[in-house]
């Protein structure tokens, strides 16, 4: 009895003991006393303190809430110590507070290679400020980051805090000791073939350091982590080769060049391991030989563990597709006496499956039919784990969410009968709003700039309802909306445009197109200023053909800053009573006489009404810079249909890209284009807007833009009819072009190229007298992954008709070809 209550005693003194430090819970609080431990500045006062706490005197005592204000105090004092203490039931809090010493000094000591004053810039503290621990930690952070990142791994750096304790201020000392620097001078390779390093040196991260392309791209510098990274890519790139005991070394050694490194790797294969023997089963669905072409290796073949999980993978899909989602493929692999590996693949096929309900959660403004659109998959269709993962794929693709994820559930519902499952999409949804500010120099428009307003999920119908809801009410509704505004030397342009795909739950997609446009291409003089509407809807027929249909309507002026009209001393046009300019000329005829150019213009004014079609084939493998697969497009439009002129157009444009090798590619493009007017529309009044015009950046480069082909008539000084400098463009154009592109580094190329074109103010015309081509080569830059590519070269014609035709260097933003 006795032996019980003293194990009583003791539980209950336990128990007591571990309840002590909620004793302060819910008692009163007599007392809050702030000491500040120094302060010569008198920069903090004790109502600082008490303005950053919720505990208050006379009020009850909660721990959650007094450890929130220790977290706030810590935020802008450098320490702080609590004390509590228990009288009369009632408690005292005493808080002893030191605040921020200031940094009376900064200095670093053993930078020989990297100057002061660009440390200090990368650390951002200078002295004669406060010290924060934790936000001086993480500039220390960075500060050594920097050092990596210039190349110097060996470089080890901390910092010394002296504390003055009378005047509340700080000296600091950052030790630095560098070490060498990581510059890679050379990558070597020992133990492996021409074709193995040829496709590990692909696979690194590290590369050589190059002195045009490394202060752009950041690589050719040696990083610990980069290292590691590729030492596991090797090894595990020889396993998957058969050399399952493979070890790969990584050696660091110092360059005769100062500031270089030379790295060496070696690799110890042993012995070649391949696969003897394959069995499988428990395949009823599929016969042996469906299953057997599933896997990515055979007998005699060198074991890839890679290659392995590819034929599981494989085996999973060719379930998963057939609704047998459930679907578990195991393999076990024995090794055998001679270096060789049987492997012996389980399956278990379950159960058939169809799609139940789709849900979709987490999208608080995109509407659920816009994300539905995007799923392939059907309810009461036979399961697709192909279209499945692809649904996902599709729905992070289109850039309104920042997570995706689709997988199956079982069905909730117990009353359907047969084997279903569920779909749940959960998203979750990011900004697709963006503002971008863009400018540049090109060989035709000189120097442009502009602003772009685009939403990539508009909703048009949220308009009305803009003032009772704001901004928000324009998103969710999938559509994609822009406004832009493009300004250059010789150019002016408004655009705003709208597209809504899935129209009414099908598979089109309409919009429309605004512009208003101002351009002085083909003379300084010549201001052609035009506006216009576009409608248009397209379907896409299948993977890669593509059917749109449109209808314009578009207004050009042509405004001739020349001699037309009468001016004064300072070159000011003259206006009559009513404010007009007063034109030179009186009548047409009178102007023709004069100047043939100038008549020809005037008469190129009006409005063109048309409507058309367009199909195009697109296997390209990139929108942006493709490398592989062909694009094709089929346009013909009639105008008529209204407006002052009437002509019919058609044109058929090919470009094919075949790769040699990775970054090898040769690039053909075929280009034929023509216009037929009829009723009262000639070349004499076609408008100028609408005409084909050749030479320049992207049609047959090393020309001046707009200079190949028939050009305006003029009278020269003894009065004869001759040609002049400006283009009239043409009804008939062709264009040949090959270009062969090599990848130098990650972000450039060099390309070789040969241009043909020829134009013509005739209707179907070939003349192969007439072709002007060029020779030339170049570099495409992509600087930044946000901007489009840049193109800079030089192109020599071959038989240009003057010297008016020929600018040999060019420029040109983007992948055009």
């Amino acid at each position: 009895m006795a032996k019980r209550l003293l194990c009583l005693l003791a539980f209950l003194t336990i128990s007591f003991g571990y309840a002590a430090p909620f004793d302060y819970e819910n008692l009163q609080v007599e007392n809050i006393d702030i000491q500040l431990a120094t302060d010569q500045t008198g920069a903090c006062t004790l109502d600082q303190v008490t303005a950053k706490m919720s505990t208050r005197e006379g009020n009850f005592f909660s721990q959650t809430e007094f450890d929130q204000d220790l977290k706030n105090l810590s935020l802008e004092f450098d320490r702080v110590d609590p004390y509590l203490s228990i009288e009369g039931g009632k408690i005292k809090i005493l808080l002893k507070v030191w605040p921020r010493p200031l940094i009376r000094s900064l200095c670093y000591d053993g930078n020989t290679h990297i100057a002061t004053k660009k440390l200090q810039k990368e650390l951002g503290i200078p002295p004669l400020t406060l010290f924060d621990r934790r936000a001086f930690n993480e500039a220390f952070h960075n500060l050594k980051t920097y050092y990596v990142k210039k190349g110097y791994f060996e470089a080890e750096l901390d910092y010394i805090v002296d504390y003055d304790e009378c005047t509340n201020e700080v000296d600091i000392r950052i030790v630095i000791c560098e070490g060498r620097a990581g510059r890679i001078e050379s990558i070597r390779f020992c133990g492996f073939d021409k074709c193995e390093e040829s496709e590990i040196t692909k696979k690194m991260v590290t590369k050589e350091y190059n002195l045009f392309t490394s202060w752009l791209s950041e690589q050719g510098t040696y990083r610990e982590d980069a290292m590691q990274h590729d030492q596991f890519q090797i090894q595990n790139y020889l396993q998957n080769r058969g050399y399952a005991d493979a070890q790969v070394y990584i050696s660091v050694t110092e360059s005769s060049c100062n500031n270089r490194i030379k790295i060496l790797i070696t690799a110890d294969k042993g012995d070649i391991y391949t696969v003897d023997k394959i069995t499988f089963n428990g395949n009823c669905l599929f016969d042996d030989e469906t299953i057997f072409c599933q896997f990515a290796f055979r007998p005699g073949d060198p074991y890839s563990p890679e290659k392995i999980r590819d034929t599981v993978t494989n085996i999973q899909e060719l379930y998963g597709k057939n609704g047998y989602i459930d679907a578990f493929v195991n393999f076990e692999p024995k090794l055998e006496c001679d270096c060789s590996y049987s492997v012996d693949v389980q399956i278990e096929e379950g159960e058939r499956y169809c799609v139940g309900l789709i849900k979709v959660f987490g999208n608080c403004t995109t509407m659920t039919n816009v994300i539905l659109h995007e799923t392939l998959l059907v309810p009461g269709e036979v399961f697709n784990t192909r279209k499945l993962k692809r649904t996902e794929e599709r729905l992070q693709n289109i850039g309104y969410f920042k997570k995706v994820n689709v997988y199956a559930v079982k069905t909730e519902d117990s009353c359907i009968e047969g084997n279903y499952r569920d779909v749940h999409v959960e998203v979750e949804e990011t900004g697709t709003g963006k503002i971008s500010f863009f400018g540049g120099f090109s060989s035709m428009e000189k120097l442009f700039g502009g602003l772009s307003l685009s939403e990539s999920n508009f909703n048009i119908q949220g308009i009305p309802c803009v003032w009772s809801r704001g901004l928000r009410a324009l998103r969710g509704g999938g559509e994609y909306a822009s406004l832009s505004a493009q300004f250059g030397v010789r150019s002016t342009s408004y655009n705003l445009a709208w597209t809504k795909p899935y129209f009414m739950d099908s598979k089109w997609s309409v919009g429309f197109d605004i512009d208003k446009s101002s351009n002085t291409y083909l003379d300084k003089h010549l201001d052609i200023d035009a506006i216009g509407l576009a409608v248009r809807a397209g379907r896409q027929l299948n993977a890669f053909v593509r059917f749109q249909w449109h209808w314009r309507i578009r207004d050009s002026r042509v405004d001739y800053d020349g001699n037309f009209y009468k001016k004064d001393d300072n070159g000011d046009k003259l206006l009559d009573e009513q404010g007009n300019p007063i034109m030179v000329f009186k009548s047409l005829d009178e102007l023709k006489g004069s100047d043939p150019y100038l008549y020809t213009v005037e008469k190129t004014d009006g409005t063109v009404s048309a409507t058309g079609i367009s199909l195009s084939y697109d296997s390209t493998n990139s929108i942006v810079c493709p490398t592989k697969g062909l694009r094709s497009i089929f346009e013909a439009e009639l105008a008529g249909l209204g407006g002052q002129y009437d002509f019919f157009s058609f044109s058929y444009r090919n470009t094919w890209y075949y790769p040699f090798t990775d970054t090898l590619v040769l690039k053909y493009r075929a280009d034929l284009r023509f216009l037929f007017p009829f009723a009262g529309t000639n070349y004499d009044n076609m408008p100028l807007d609408e005409r084909f015009f050749l030479g320049g950046d992207t049609f047959v480069r090393g020309y001046r833009p707009y200079k190949i082909g028939p050009r305006f008539k003029k009278l020269n000084s003894e009065g004869k009819v001759v040609d002049s400098d400006v283009s009239s463009g043409g009804f008939t154009l062709q264009f040949l072009s090959i270009e062969l592109n090599k990848k130098l580094s990650e972000r450039f190329d060099g390309f070789l190229f040969m241009d043909l074109g020829h134009l013509s103010q005739d209707i179907w015309n070939f003349d192969w007298n007439e072709f002007r081509g060029s020779l030339g080569f170049g570099v495409r830059a992509c600087v930044l992954d946000s901007l489009p590519p840049i193109s800079l070269g030089m192109g020599f014609p071959i038989n240009p008709r003057d010297r008016s035709e020929v600018k040999k260097f060019f420029i040109q933003f983007g992948c055009k070809f």
